[in-house]
């Protein structure tokens, strides 16, 4: 009986750890740091483009899974676009601003 305990619980760790250590796929978010709305469309490897309309100015939209390569997001109504490397478990945040050309930043 002791062994069979023993078993099942080794196998509850095993499963626990191997649960745990998924990667997960690249996610994207945009930000719009600009007074007006703003359309994105980011083209991602190996999938439909993703489309994310009416960003509401001064606001950060929730986050998109994507597949990891090279990514390019283009701000429709500015025409400014961008092209990034996505990897797995990292997150992206795409801001666009009066300010700076349309920028990155890895999280």
């Amino acid at each position: 009986m002791k062994k069979v305990i023993i078993s099942i619980l080794s196998l509850l760790f095993f499963l626990s750890i191997a649960a745990c250590s998924k990667d997960a796929n690249p996610q994207i978010r945009v930000t719009n740091k600009l007074s007006e709305n703003v359309s994105f469309v980011i083209q991602v490897p190996g999938e439909t483009e993703i489309r994310i309309n009416d960003v509401t100015a001064g606001t950060t939209t929730e986050y998109r899974s994507s597949l990891a390569g090279n990514v390019t997001a283009t701000a429709i109504i500015q025409n400014q676009s961008i092209s990034f490397n996505t990897v797995i478990n990292n997150s992206y945040t795409i801001v666009l601003s009066d300010t700076q050309p349309l920028s990155v930043i890895i999280e």
